[in-house]
């Protein structure tokens, strides 16, 4: 009976333990998609961005210079 309650007292352990690594990684994991929704929106930020700057590809044998003035 006694080999039993110790086999018994070193499952609950290992569970204890087993159920601590698992908050630990959950919490992890929770963090990690916080990152990654932050980055997404970053991203988003940085295309949107891009998009608004980039234009049609100019001529620049077309454009008069900026001495010729408009005059």
């Amino acid at each position: 009976m006694a080999q039993e309650s110790e086999r018994l007292a070193a499952v609950e352990s290992l569970l204890m333990h087993v159920q601590y690594d698992v908050e630990q990684l959950n919490k992890a994991v929770l963090g990690q998609q916080a990152e990654i929704a932050r980055l997404r929106t970053e991203l988003m930020r940085f295309r949107s961005e891009f998009e608004d700057h980039a234009v049609a590809p100019r001529d620049p044998a077309a454009e008069k210079p900026p001495h010729y003035g408009g005059r």
